[in-house]
């Protein structure tokens, strides 16, 4: 067969120069349906690029490295057409972008309450005030627990005299008059009769030296708030003008819930003589005076603290116990029943070994010899430096604390001291002026709670 040579003319010729097919020029058969348009998709997946196609380079993304109007960098990757990928899933919304690089940022920094002694001057927690109560002992323990220990010795060696004393004077005399003075009942009934005279002696004595202990303690912890230390002789300057009231207060106050109990008591014992609907009431007010003795207590067991510190009469530190402790009485008698109860164990656990001695050696045959009283005082001694400091620590920062919250003395004492520091020290023979600061005029109620 003879090769022709095409003709350039012929469309068939120019199809088979340019490698394309009559479909793809838009040809086809005579009576084929027509083809549809191609749609933007089609379009896309034609151009996407093939499977084996390399990755795309660092900071690029995958279809875009290859369009030059589109930033690969950014971020999120454009997607105009919002269609679904080649797996089908469904359009998926573009995330915003960052406002700025993630970074940790750390909580804001408040300034802390100014301390210039063992506790800071703010409102206080109870945790605080059990730690600053032995904090002061730790920072002046020849002080603190010096004039505890000098205190309950003479206290100890007083009451051990008075019981001897008394004991003997009583045996003696009954002995002298009585007509049996061979009889053991006898013996015993006056031994018995002088060890308790002793006993109540000695309870009275130690109750008058507790006081003076309690106000030279008051007045160490005092200025212990303020960073200063005071020595057993400046205690003493600072106290022994307030002695005398606070005789007086202490006796104040023993009155004021002596005669609750005696008032409450005398009705009950009256009531219990009407039968048995009086019996039910005798209870009822006997239990009512008891819980109006422990409040009327709890209410003024701040009153030798301002007596002390803020040198007023028995009267008013009695009214202004009550002016401090009004609205807060649960936690006042909540953090002293704790301290209580933990100068309680602390004693115990202390007085064991003495009580130990004492019942090993001190009566041998069952009956109390002078060794046992000598080894019952020694540690009751012992667990009174040891508890003493702590309790009447614990009763002056609850003193500060009411006030600090009540009338805002913390701000008080804030402006008054050095931004850092303790109290600057005074001239010789001059008042301290921590100790004027305590005499300040009480401040208005704060409008918050504090």
């Amino acid at each position: 067969m003879t090769h022709q040579p095409e003709d350039p003319s012929d469309p068939a010729s120019q199809h088979r120069a340019s490698g394309s097919t009559p479909a793809d020029q838009g040809w086809q058969l005579p009576g084929a349906a027509p083809e549809p348009p191609a749609t933007p998709d089609d379009a896309a997946v034609k151009d996407a690029p093939a499977r084996d196609s390399p990755l795309p380079a660092p900071g690029e993304s995958a279809g875009l490295a290859s369009n030059p109007g589109v930033d690969p960098t950014a971020y999120p990757p454009p997607n105009p057409q919002n269609r679904q990928s080649d797996w089908g899933a469904l359009p998926v919304a573009p995330t915003p972008p960052l406002a700025g690089p993630s970074r940790w940022t750390p909580p804001p920094v408040t300034a802390s309450a100014h301390r210039p002694g063992v506790v800071p001057l703010r409102p206080i927690s109870v945790g605080e005030i059990l730690d600053g109560a032995i904090t002061y002992i730790r920072r002046n323990p020849l002080a603190t627990l010096g004039t505890a220990a000098v205190l309950t010795a003479i206290s100890g060696l007083i009451q051990a005299w008075l019981l001897f004393a008394t004991a003997g004077r009583v045996t003696d005399s009954l002995t002298e008059f009585s007509s049996d003075p061979g009889s053991a009942d006898l013996a015993a009934a006056t031994l018995s009769l002088g060890q308790s005279a002793g006993l109540l002696a000695g309870t009275a004595v130690s109750w008058l030296i507790g006081i003076l202990a309690t106000g030279m303690l008051t007045v160490m912890m005092g200025a212990a708030i303020f960073g200063r230390k005071l020595d057993i002789a400046a205690a003493w300057r600072a106290f022994g003008p307030r002695l005398p009231a606070l005789l007086v207060l202490t006796l104040l106050v023993g009155l004021s819930v002596g005669l609750v109990l005696i008032v409450g008591g005398t009705a009950a014992f009256f009531l219990g003589t009407l039968g048995a609907a009086g019996i039910v009431a005798a209870v009822l007010v006997g239990l009512a005076s008891i819980v109006a003795a422990v409040w009327l207590w709890v209410s003024l067991v701040l009153s030798p603290v301002v007596l002390v510190l803020e040198n007023r009469g028995p009267l008013r530190a009695w009214r202004r116990s009550l002016t401090l402790v009004r609205g807060a009485w649960w936690r006042v008698f909540g953090i002293q029943l704790l301290a209580t109860i933990i100068a309680s164990v602390i004693a115990g656990i202390v007085s064991v070994p003495f009580q130990f001695g004492a019942t090993s050696f001190g009566a041998p045959d069952g009956e109390p010899n002078a060794a046992f009283w000598l080894l019952i005082t020694l540690g009751s001694v012992v667990a009174g430096v040891i508890t003493l400091p702590f309790t009447a620590g614990v009763t002056s920062l609850l003193y500060l604390d009411r006030r600090m919250r009540r009338e805002a003395f913390d701000l008080t004492l804030t402006a008054a001291l050095p931004a850092d520091g303790p109290a600057p020290e005074d001239a010789a023979g001059a008042e301290p002026s921590w100790l004027a600061l305590y005499r300040e005029p009480p401040g208005k109620t704060p409008a918050g709670p504090r």
